[in-house]
């Protein structure tokens, strides 16, 4: 019996499969050629929409979640719905006892429109992915009825689901322990009433960001803390319709959480669902914190007294939570690492009375290296707070997979292929055992395979003997029926001398002795061993305007760049640095043809665009800022100023004034001849404050008559960060490959309905043609000259 993935998520038995799922299971390395594409259908935006992927759990893309007992695995599948116009989700599950049950079977699907922040983030990477409750049960976050996310409970053996809160907000984020303990993190309810009422009596502005004044909000809240949320915990106990839910009371002063879609650690339930690890925000950062001073903690913390913006809440720490009394106090006096490019992790020992974290800081008087620079592992005592540090290195410490405790005074850590093994010995851990092999535990394994050319599949692994067998290919025929370029890693070096990398599309039917036209996508890396149709993300649904393989199919290549090397220097001007070495090293190859280079950058990758344009003399043929911030000074004064004065070197106040002039793009815009594509998809602050957003670099462009469009996309009150909604995509993705089309190989789409958007252009290209016929601006330096006060009568 063959299983196939229909259009609609639905299952059935049988041979057929539909039209707009097919996808391959064999990718012909090394590229295609011309006659490799014979008889194939190029990729377009749409197909790449309808394609599945796996939620992951972790940057390790961890796409399977395997039963506490090990006889099952569930895995959760996502693919638009163009028709319906939304997001499919599918729940499939396996057995392990032996290769002949391990493939999956259907348990639950769902359907979301996938409008706004609240139901994006349902299927975004890393933050939804299915936790086991137990042998059976498995939770993760749903929208109700209302469209509010709550936690959802699938019984996989019996195909039942339900929901286990009844939040009136969306909850964020939680955890399931014994005895159907949950704790859960919900955003904090809103209410406008103080700020009509202050409307309505007049009142003096104490607003710190201009986004909630001109949304009406004057309570002084922020549109972040509206929007994103101030978080309230809860603690629940029992089923519904019979559970208890008791508000969390925080010692410390009282807490107000900040929820992040990226939690610094995720809440863990003690086995007997008694006590509970959450993480929060304090509302004094203790004076021991100062002393780290490193990395993002030690640029946050200065700004916490003065000035409390978003930033600053991500400094967090973690509670210890008392479930019987609903209140919870710190752990112990250490903040968690907010630049941790690894998720902390804990596990709770056997006895629930201490966890074994690690990725952390410990606190400042420990006098450890590896612990005041946050790459600690140790046991803790919840009670206590005392902390018993293992012997194991930083590096080590960044290459866990995981840990288990395999008694109240023993655990095993996999670090890199090893399996190490420490027990507590008169009150210390000690090694005590090295293994280079793993001893298998479950009789089957399963894991997602794939490469930059082969889509991933799942593959059952037979422990005993190394033998596999793919058990279910979630997009079976794409590179059957579709042209794809190849695909390559490739590395080159800068100017001093410094090595980057990135993943490069080859467009279809490419020719050595051919150059072609180059968009480069200036961030979005993923592991270089994940197969994505975008450059950014996977597959499925929503990639921002990442376009990878669409673009190699109309005969474009594409870069995307990886992460900036450990170079000093100010972050765009490195990042420049990385986008003119890329077209040096592609253009020596014989690849690239300089005068057909275009560029996009999406939210801070944005920035580096802009800044690029206008500090760089090479001449990119076009460009997309994408949702993007750009480090100018409305920006500053619309979100209380935020990170940008660091972004541009000082605050724009006295001397610090020059630094901002010389650096920041909006200040730099008569140098920008390049046309540009600015878009707006988040709906952060209703459907103006957003475009306000972007008002300064696109008013003065235009001011100046340069080439410039801001586009917004449709329904933009119900918009977000990173588009799912299918029309939203499809909107925001076609214009953008009409952008590169029309600039790039001077092509145009011949329908209708784009009659007016391709007059517009033309204008622009009128506009870019009578500015390159003006001599170039010349670059200033500016001074800083003391004037001295005029003297008083």
């Amino acid at each position: 019996m063959k299983i196939a993935f229909r259009a609609g998520l639905s299952w059935r038995d049988g041979r057929k499969i539909s039209s707009a799922l097919m996808i391959a299971s064999v990718f012909i390395s090394g590229g295609f050629s011309v006659a490799d594409a014979v008889n194939k259908q190029s990729l377009t935006v749409r197909d790449s929409i309808v394609t599945t992927r796996f939620m992951v759990a972790d940057r390790n893309g961890t796409s399977v979640a395997v039963s506490p007992d090990g006889s099952r695995y569930v895995a959760m599948l996502i693919r638009g719905d163009i028709e319906r116009d939304g997001v499919e989700v599918e729940v499939v599950t396996g057995e392990l006892a032996s290769l002949d049950v391990a493939t999956p079977q259907p348990v639950v699907s769902l359907f979301t429109r996938g409008l706004g922040r609240a139901a994006s983030a349902l299927l975004m990477p890393t933050v939804n992915f299915p936790a086991w409750v137990d042998n059976e049960r498995i939770a993760f976050l749903w929208e109700d009825e209302r469209g509010i996310r709550q936690v959802v409970m699938v019984n996989v053996k019996t195909k039942q689901w339900n929901y286990l809160t009844n939040s009136r907000t969306d909850v964020t984020n939680f955890a399931i322990g014994g005895h159907n303990t949950v704790v859960y993190e919900a955003r904090r309810e809103y209410s406008p009433e103080i700020s009509m009422q202050r409307w309505r009596n007049g009142f003096s502005v104490d607003n710190t960001d201009a986004y909630s004044l001109v949304t009406g909000v004057v309570d002084g809240s922020t549109i972040q803390d509206i929007v994103w949320g101030l978080g309230e915990r809860f603690v629940q106990t029992g089923m519904p319709p019979d559970a208890r839910v008791n508000k969390l009371q925080v010692k410390n002063g009282g807490v107000n959480t900040y929820n992040l879609h990226w939690p610094t650690i995720k809440p863990v339930v003690s086995p007997d669902g008694r006590m509970a690890i959450v993480s929060g925000t304090p509302q004094q950062i203790p004076d021991s914190w100062r002393r780290y001073n490193l990395g993002l903690l030690g640029e946050i913390a200065p700004d916490w007294e003065t000035r409390r913006h978003t930033g600053a809440r991500q400094l967090q720490q973690m509670y210890v939570v008392s479930v019987d009394r609903a209140s919870a106090w710190p752990l112990f006096d250490a903040p968690l690492n907010p630049a941790n490019t690894m998720q902390s992790t804990l596990k709770w020992a056997p006895e629930g009375r201490s966890i074994l974290v690690w990725a952390v800081y410990l606190p400042a008087d420990s006098q450890d290296a590896e612990g005041l620079a946050g790459d600690a592992i140790a046991e803790v005592d919840v009670v206590t707070g005392r902390y018993k540090k293992l012997p194991l290195s930083a590096e080590a410490t960044k290459q866990i997979e995981d840990a288990y405790w395999t008694g109240s005074d023993a655990v095993e850590i996999h670090v890199a292929g090893e399996r190490l093994s420490f027990r507590k010995r008169s009150g210390d851990w000690k090694l005590v055992e090295a293994v280079s092999q793993r001893e298998p535990t479950p009789t089957i394994s399963i894991e997602v395979r794939q490469d930059v050319n082969t889509p991933p599949a799942l593959y059952a692994v037979e422990d005993a003997t190394g033998r596999a067998k793919m058990v279910f290919e979630p997009n079976p025929g794409l590179t059957a029926r579709f042209s794809l370029g190849k695909v390559e890693i490739i590395d080159w070096r800068d100017e001093d001398d410094q090595t980057w990398q990135g993943r490069l599309f080859y467009p279809i039917g490419y020719q050595r002795s051919q150059r072609y036209p180059l968009v480069i996508q200036t961030q979005g890396w993923t592991r270089p061993e994940d197969f994505t149709l975008y450059g950014r993300g996977t597959l499925g649904p929503g990639a921002s305007v990442h376009l990878g393989q669409p673009l190699a199919n109309r005969g474009i290549a594409v870069l995307v760049l990886g992460p900036s090397p450990p170079a000093s220097g100010p972050e765009a001007t490195v990042r420049m640095r990385g986008f003119k070495s890329a077209i040096n090293h592609l253009d020596a190859q014989g690849m690239v043809d300089r005068s057909r280079i275009g560029i996009m950058g999406h939210s801070r990758g944005g920035w580096h665009v802009a800044y690029a344009l206008a500090f760089s003399d090479f001449p990119f043929a076009a460009a997309i800022d994408d949702d993007a911030i750009d480090s100018g000074y409305v920006e500053a004064t619309m979100l209380s100023w935020a990170d940008t004065e660091r972004r541009n070197g000082a605050d724009p106040f006295g001397v610090g004034m020059k630094d901002w002039l010389e650096r920041a793009p909006a200040f730099n815009v008569e140098h920008i001849r390049t046309p540009l594509l600015m878009t707006v998809t988040d709906s952060f602050a209703g459907k103006a404050a957003p475009v306000v957003m972007h008002w300064e670099m696109f008013s003065r462009l235009r001011h100046l008559r340069k080439p410039v469009e801001l586009y917004v996309i449709p329904n933009i009150e119900r918009g977000s960060h990173v588009l799912q909604n299918p029309s939203q995509v499809l909107a925001h993705q076609e214009r953008a490959m009409d952008w590169w089309r029309y600039w790039l190989l001077d092509e145009r789409d011949s329908s209708e309905e784009k009659r007016e958007q391709y007059a517009d252009w033309d204008k622009l290209r009128e506009l870019r043609d009578q500015d390159a016929k003006q001599p170039k601006p010349p670059r200033l330096r500016w001074t800083v000259e003391p004037v001295a006060s005029e003297a008083g009568p």
